[in-house]
C-alpha cells in the first residue's frame, strides 16, 4: 500500500486502504466462502483473534483503529488454520498527526498458536 504524503492526506489514504481490502475480501470469499466475522475496528462485537496475547489489545485497536478491517475464518475440520484478512493502518494514520500508511495482510496459523511457537503469520 502507498504512503501519504502529507498528514491531510490520510484521510484518503485511509478510504483508498477500505476500497482494496473490500476487493480483496471478495476474492477470499470465492475461495474460502463467507467468514466467521467480518467487520470493522469500531465493532462493539469484535472477535477475539485466533493471534498472539499482545495483538489482542482492544484499547490500542481502539486508539489506532487498527486493524481498521477485519474478516476471520475459522473451520471445524482439527488442525485447520484460522485465516485473517485485515486492513491495517499505521500508528499516526487515524490521528492525522504525520502521513500515514496503510496495508493489507493475509495471516493463517493454527486456531490454537503455541506461545513459544514459530508465530502466526506462516
Amino acid at each position: 500500500m502507498p504512503r501519504a504524503a502529507a498528514a491531510k492526506k490520510n484521510p484518503q489514504l485511509i478510504r483508498m486502504a477500505v476500497e482494496r481490502w473490500e476487493a480483496q475480501l471478495a476474492g477470499a470469499h470465492e475461495v474460502l466462502g463467507a467468514p466467521d466475522w467480518q467487520g470493522g475496528w469500531h465493532a462493539t462485537e469484535f472477535p477475539r483473534r485466533p493471534v498472539p496475547d499482545h495483538l489482542q489489545d482492544s484499547d490500542r485497536r481502539l486508539e489506532y483503529r487498527s486493524p481498521h478491517r477485519l474478516a476471520l475464518w475459522t473451520f471445524s475440520t482439527p488442525g485447520a488454520p484460522a485465516i485473517e484478512l485485515r486492513a491495517d493502518l499505521g500508528v499516526a494514520t487515524a490521528a492525522d498527526q504525520w502521513p500515514g500508511d496503510a496495508r493489507i495482510v493475509l495471516c493463517h496459523g493454527p486456531a490454537d498458536p503455541e506461545p513459544t511457537g514459530p508465530g502466526w503469520r506462516l
